[in-house]
């Protein structure tokens, strides 16, 4: 039944895509981030899906820099203004290895002008 609630947006097949060497400058790859850490990394939402579970609903975006993908989870949340495919973000958080992806939990966020140059 929960899969009747759950609402999965995907960006177009065409999200850009980065190298490592247009990282924006204070933050690091994703690929390069210490699990453990806090880390500041920046790139463009891939999708976003809301999981509205019996305890705690959470927002789920997935951040792609070219490098590598991390999946921000934010708990409580339903929807936030601005995260939606396509869109630039810088993030920072504690960085988490969860079953072989990379995760980070609540994290300060920065959504970039929509159609910013990376």
């Amino acid at each position: 039944m929960a899969a009747l609630f759950r609402r999965l947006i995907t960006g177009p097949a065409s999200v850009p895509r980065r190298d490592a060497e247009s990282v924006r400058p204070g933050c690091i790859a994703i690929a390069d981030a210490p699990v453990g850490r806090v880390v500041r990394v920046s790139g463009h939402i891939a999708s976003v899906v809301l999981r509205p579970e019996t305890t705690v609903q959470a927002l789920e975006a997935e951040i792609d820099d070219g490098s590598a993908r991390l999946v921000i989870v934010w708990l409580g949340r339903g929807s936030i203004r601005g995260i939606e495919p396509g869109r630039g973000i810088i993030i920072e958080g504690r960085v988490v290895n969860a079953d072989g992806q990379l995760l980070m939990h609540n994290p300060r966020y920065e959504l970039l002008p929509r159609g910013a140059a990376e």
